[in-house]
């Protein structure tokens, strides 16, 4: 609280409003109100106190005396305890309830994206599972067939690298956890990102041999998004250190993480906008796309982790934290090459043509029999239908996803109540449902993210189907 007279003139003042404005009550008394409380625009400062009216909440910000910016809601009023009329300034500090407000803001700005994000990333996921099972159910008869065809794999397979980001954007990129090796991940990262570069790197690889619980195409997504900033920030010049900086409880309390940092030889972030540098689209950089601090953001907020950023020495300091896995991770990361499957005969259910014409045509490739059904009703009859003629069906592939009908979720107990001994498989392009990431939970015997190679569902069949 400020009191005030007809004149401006300072007469009280609260030891809150003290601390505030930075003014000793006894340097404030006798001093112009204008000179205490100190809008931080000049437009304000010109016309705050021509333009205020009595008992007129407002909102602004206010400059105290040593240079420091407050959020403040304040109101006028007339004060009649003396004998001459006397104006009472009240004011409180609300910069701390901007910040949540901005921050929820923020929150509700990206989910909206992420919803869109989602939304695109599973329509294309479908279509590149169309064209992907499609072209790899072509036999390479000649040279240009099959430099053609390999030509194609490249492109689909960036295609399915851009989907996996709107992916992790959208509400609907939950990580599919395992153990995985960290080092393994670290090391991908810096081939991919800093050695086509040129850019030196400063690490201990054994410090990084430790399992951790994640998504590993989402986790070296997010290191390879740190390390290309640090490399665009030296301008190539410079040199990255990377260091596991703490292992300890989450502050979750549900799993253990590991802490690991991330540092460059750059000029650093301008204060000014460390606070926007996890916004979408925000980026100081001609060619840069201002999504992947927001995506990797949200790919650690859905391990349960975090990514903290400040500046440190002249340079950045990323810290990305994730959670430790309590099962070892396997020898190698990198996938096998499967084993054919016996010829089966397999239960599709997907809505979409393309994508149904294109998985029986990869499927009839391998050798198999293909039923096939566009909703969960009809799959139970095909099934019904199957079991009456004698017919086995050796496996089911089950879309999550049907428009106007009920997707693989809705069905799947009618569909073990025909045959409780079917393996059963969820597809989807879009990974909203959590029966992506709690597949065995939710009843299903393994997953089939789309879009998919040949050999994952190679891989996938000889591991459900019986020889």
């Amino acid at each position: 609280m400020i009191s005030f007279d007809q004149n401006g003139t300072v007469r009280l003042m609260s030891p809150s409003a003290s601390r505030l404005t930075g003014w000793p009550i006894e340097e404030a008394i006798g001093l112009n109100v204008a000179s205490v409380f100190v809008p931080a625009s000049r437009i304000d400062r010109e016309d705050f106190f021509r333009l205020a009216k009595l008992n007129a909440p407002s909102e602004t910000v206010i400059q105290s005396r040593d240079g420091k910016l407050l959020d403040v809601r304040w109101t006028l009023g007339e004060s009649r305890q003396v004998a001459q009329a006397e104006i009472v300034l009240v004011f409180s500090d609300v910069t701390h309830q901007k910040q949540l407000a901005k921050q929820a803001e923020q929150v509700q700005r990206i989910d909206s994206l992420g919803i869109l994000a989602g939304g695109i990333a599973h329509d294309f996921n479908n279509n590149l599972t169309a064209i992907q099972c499609a072209m790899e159910s072509i036999p390479a008869e000649d040279s240009q067939t099959s430099t053609a065809l390999a030509l194609s794999r490249v492109a689909c397979d960036s295609a399915r690298s851009l989907a996996k980001q709107l992916l992790a954007f959208s509400n609907g990129g939950a990580p599919v956890r395992r153990p995985t090796n960290l080092k393994l991940l670290i090391e991908k990262s810096i081939a991919l990102v800093l050695e086509p570069l040129n850019v030196a790197t400063q690490w201990r690889p054994q410090e990084f041999d430790i399992a951790v619980s994640v998504d590993p195409d989402q986790i070296s997504q997010v290191f390879s998004n740190v390390l290309l900033n640090a490399a665009q920030a030296m301008f190539g010049a410079g040199m990255v250190r990377l260091r596991v900086a703490s292992k300890k409880h989450s502050d979750f309390g549900k799993e253990e993480q590991v802490e690991v940092e991330i540092k460059d030889e750059g000029t650093g972030i301008p204060e000014e906008q460390l606070e926007s540098i996890f916004d979408p689209y925000f980026t100081s950089k001609p060619d840069g796309s201002g999504l992947g601090l927001t995506i990797s953001y949200h790919i650690l907020k859905r391990h349960d982790g975090s990514l903290v950023i400040e500046n440190c020495d002249g340079g950045a300091l990323v810290r990305v934290r994730i959670p430790l896995s309590a099962e070892k991770a396997t020898a190698n990361e990198e996938p096998q090459e499967p084993k054919a499957s016996a010829n089966s005969s397999i239960l599709l259910l997907e809505d979409e043509a393309l994508v149904r014409d294109g998985v029986r045509m990869l499927l009839e490739s391998l050798g198999h029999k293909v039923l096939e059904a566009t909703h969960g009703d009809e799959a139970i009859e095909v099934l019904n239908l199957a079991q009456q003629e004698g017919q086995s069906v050796d496996l089911m592939i089950l879309d999550l996803c049907i428009k106007g009908g009920r997707g693989g979720a809705e069905v799947l107990q009618e569909l073990r109540a025909i045959n409780a001994r079917v393996p059963i498989l969820a597809c989807s392009g879009y990974h909203r449902d959590p029966i992506m990431s709690n597949f065995r939970a939710k009843g299903f015997d393994g997953v089939l993210p789309k879009p998919f190679r040949s050999n994952a569902l190679v891989e996938i069949l000889s591991q459900h189907l019986k020889k």
